[in-house]
């Protein structure tokens, strides 16, 4: 079953979205998650709409909407994570923004959403890119975010989530296939391991993405290193305490 809520461009840009109004997102519903580790609090790994991590999901709350990144199309005021290039200025395995918006634009042949990947500042490598106070931020293969409405929203009420879980979204570089997204996260100070696995697909028109709820316990630094297929990277970022 999939659900079809609001307009695209109200739910999820994308980084680009391209596409125009009255055009409808598709989420799946969320399969069970799988979790391993440490952590003795569970994490969720789900879909737009999908509840805290029972057998069946509940239907998807009001006023509910999916994270919105911001266009990096215009990039101005925002900050490159410590260590990466600015986007005026890409380093050796780092990428610049793209200044141009190309509403035409569409995946490869072979299902690679370059034109969503690389309107994004941050890293091509594998390496661990530090989130800084950025909304959305390449990391290897991915494009993830939205961090700043992460920070937000940890500790306070969520509609059908408890106060600690966090919401981020994963687009993959490689998208002819979707095997599924693997997240582990990692508390950087007591070592605390979360992993989830999300295996359902959102997609905004033509570009494909993973819809992930995780609930981590504990405020402060997380590096989650995140696996879909061919697609691996590595981020670091900060919830509140």
């Amino acid at each position: 079953m999939k659900i079809r809520r609001g307009a695209v461009a109200a739910l999820l840009p994308l980084t680009l979205v391209l596409v125009s109004c009255g055009t409808k997102a598709n989420v799946s519903d969320p399969a069970a998650p799988t979790v391993t580790g440490r952590a003795s609090a569970p994490a969720t790994a789900g879909s737009t709409g999908a509840a805290s991590p029972t057998p069946k999901p509940s239907a998807p709350s009001a006023g509910s909407a999916t994270p919105r990144p911001a266009s990096p199309a215009a990039p101005k005021g925002s900050a490159s994570p410590k260590g990466d290039a600015s986007p005026k200025s890409p380093g050796k395995g780092e990428t610049a923004v793209d200044p141009d918006t190309d509403e035409n634009a569409q995946p490869t042949k072979t299902g690679e959403q370059t034109a969503v990947i690389h309107r994004v500042p941050g890293k091509s490598t594998t390496q661990c890119v530090d989130v800084g106070s950025q909304r959305d931020v390449r990391a290897g293969g991915f494009v993830a975010g939205a961090f700043d409405d992460a920070r937000k929203a940890y500790g306070h009420t969520q509609p059908g989530h408890s106060q600690r879980t966090v919401r981020l979204y994963f687009v993959p570089l490689h998208a002819g296939k979707m095997p599924g997204l693997t997240l582990k996260f990692t508390h950087v100070g007591s070592g605390t391991t979360v992993t989830t696995r999300q295996n359902q697909v959102a997609d905004a028109e033509q570009w494909k993405f993973y819809d992930t709820y995780t609930e981590l316990e504990q405020g402060g630094t997380w590096r989650v290193r995140a696996t879909a297929g061919p697609d691996k990277g590595c981020l670091i970022f900060r919830l509140p305490r």
